[in-house]
């Protein structure tokens, strides 16, 4: 009946012996070794999956994880936002201080409230037009030099990199005099 799991911050090298905890509704594996998501098919129930501060590299093996509303990957060795497509529930997506150079693969993640992709490389904000439902994007700290302002619908939070960014299309909702973050 165990609910929520917190195992941070220890030597954690690999994800395993978890598949009997079917109910289990927040894992914490953040600031250990793991390379590898794995190990997690039994945990259906999951909502919470926080696995930042590892050395992860790649999206994979979450499939299953229908229920989950918030997923943290920050801090990892990620290159490519890849095998998202079947967390339609996912509201809270965190993958910022990774090596991602490009927004793609999240046309599905209709319910996502939340992008954070801070302190990655990313130069264009491109393929979020699917996300009518985001209203916060943090992107600071990438090499983004101008944003089309039409393309972010009504997102409420733009953070960027310290103010320095040009802006093209309908700006009527934004005053671009201040600095959002």
């Amino acid at each position: 009946n165990l609910n929520e799991f917190y195992f941070s911050g220890n030597q954690i090298n690999k994800i395993e012996n978890l598949s009997t905890l079917v109910n289990l509704k927040k894992l914490y594996l953040n600031s250990n070794l793991i390379s590898k998501i794995e190990g997690l098919e039994n945990l259906v129930s999951l909502t919470e999956l926080l696995l930042n501060s590892n050395s992860i590299s790649v999206i994979e093996n979450i499939e299953l994880l229908v229920d989950l509303n918030t997923l943290v990957l920050s801090a990892n060795l990620i290159t490519t936002l890849q095998n998202l497509s079947t967390l339609i529930s996912l509201q809270r997506l965190i993958i910022s201080t990774c090596l991602i150079t490009k927004i793609e693969n999240l046309n599905s993640l209709v319910s996502l409230l939340e992008l954070n992709l801070e302190n990655n490389q990313i130069d264009l904000i491109d393929n979020i037009d699917s996300l009518t439902s985001l209203n916060k994007l943090f992107i600071r700290n990438n090499d983004i030099k101008t944003i089309e302002f039409n393309k972010l619908n009504t997102w409420a939070v733009l953070a960027s990199n310290n103010g320095n960014i040009r802006t093209s299309g309908n700006t009527d909702n934004f005053n671009t005099s201040t600095t959002y973050t």
